[in-house]
């Protein structure tokens, strides 16, 4: 099936149980242009770490789940995390940064990791400016 045909049946699937009927709705609901998610059936488009964290938050789904089924990440990646201190993390995350060996997939994963904590700060600064 290939990974944007496992993407698309879960997304679809996810679209149905959260009550949607149209991709257009999904991507206004996200904050997106109508014709996001058509760019991606088509492969005209690939998603961003970030249209994947919005598109998910809208279908009650971890932004984690929708970036593993896009291929951002794996699904043993998802369930690798653990909880050290955030100062710990963050120090692990610019070593792997400066690192010219760090693997590709490692920076991937970060990067959809950053993706997803700075979509969270603009929410939150958002949420903010409306109180």
């Amino acid at each position: 099936m290939g990974i944007r045909g496992e993407f698309f049946a879960w997304f679809d699937r996810a679209k149905d149980d959260a009550g949607f009927t149209y991709d257009s709705d999904v991507a206004k609901a996200a904050g997106m242009s109508h014709t996001s998610i058509s760019g991606w059936r088509s492969g005209r488009q690939r998603p961003t770490a970030k249209s994947l964290s919005d598109v998910a938050r809208v279908l009650n789904k971890s932004a984690q789940e929708a970036w593993a089924k896009a291929g951002l990440m794996t699904a043993s990646d998802v369930h690798k995390a653990s909880a050290p201190s955030i100062r710990q993390d963050l120090a692990l995350i610019d070593r792997a940064l400066r690192d010219p060996s760090t693997p590709a997939e490692d920076l991937v994963v970060i990067e959809a990791t950053l993706e997803l904590l700075m979509a969270r700060l603009e929410a939150r600064e958002a949420r903010k400016k409306v109180a």
